[in-house]
């Protein structure tokens, strides 16, 4: 079977809503919160990439970047101004101080929203697909050198600590790196783009055979269909399916 962590996430969220939107294929409208996080995202790969190839942006074109993207024909025609141009303004104080922050390091970026594709072998082999946002190399002559996986949070509040210890996502994106690069990250981390703060965590070996289990548990249940409703005051209040959801005949 070959499965992304995105899907492995939607199952772990709810079953039916993995049914919904990966199964029966129904439309998921994205609304403006979802593009501004995307497009955010997007411009701070932008500003890496350019380090790649060697060609430092300042921080007036991670700007033009920005409203390139952000002021678009595809999202001035769908969304008002007035919300365009609040969101907007938020942005350019996040990507200030975005900039601000990393403008500070000295740092080799390996990758940029590098793609992976790892294989979980067993009696049946499983292919894991995902994405790791950056991972870096602190260039610093005063430190020990460091090698990051790095990824980027919109988030308002901080990530449950045993949630983080246990995310599928994270555990996958250190197997993914150690095997494609044949080497031991040291370290991996959440950076909120809002508030500029580092969370910390780290995987061994047990977590890797307990995400394993989790993944093969999750492919199982896909197999068989297995598809229930898993109801959350949290998740249920902004699920795009809840119409779906409520009516017994699409169970």
């Amino acid at each position: 079977m070959r499965i992304s962590v995105k899907e492995l996430l939607d199952y772990t969220k709810c079953p039916l809503l993995f049914k919904f939107r990966h199964v029966d294929c129904l439309p998921y409208k994205k609304d403006i919160d979802d593009f501004y996080r995307e497009i955010i995202k997007t411009s701070i790969f932008y500003y890496y990439f350019s380090m790649i190839e060697r060609k430092i942006k300042s921080f007036e074109s991670i700007l033009r970047k920005w409203e390139s993207l952000w002021f678009s024909s595809e999202m001035t025609q769908v969304f008002p101004e007035s919300e365009l141009r609040e969101l907007s303004n938020k942005a350019v104080l996040t990507l200030t101080k975005f900039h601000k922050s990393i403008s500070e390091e000295s740092i080799t970026p390996i990758a940029v929203n590098f793609p992976y594709d790892v294989i979980l072998v067993g009696d049946k082999n499983i292919q894991v697909t995902g994405e790791i946002d950056l991972i870096k190399i602190i260039d610093d002559r005063t430190r020990k050198s460091e090698t990051s996986l790095v990824f980027f949070s919109t988030a308002r509040s901080k990530p449950d600590e045993f949630m983080l210890k246990n995310s599928i996502s994270f555990t996958m994106a250190s197997y993914a790196f150690r095997n494609s690069f044949k080497s031991k990250e040291d370290k991996i981390y959440i950076n909120n783009i809002n508030s500029q703060d580092n969370i910390y965590t780290a995987r061994t070996g047990g977590d890797f055979a307990r995400a394993e289990k989790i993944i093969r548990n999750i492919c199982k249940a896909i197999d068989e269909k297995i598809y229930y409703p898993n109801p959350n005051a949290f998740n249920c209040s902004g699920c795009r399916y809840k119409l779906f959801c409520i009516n017994e005949r699409s169970i």
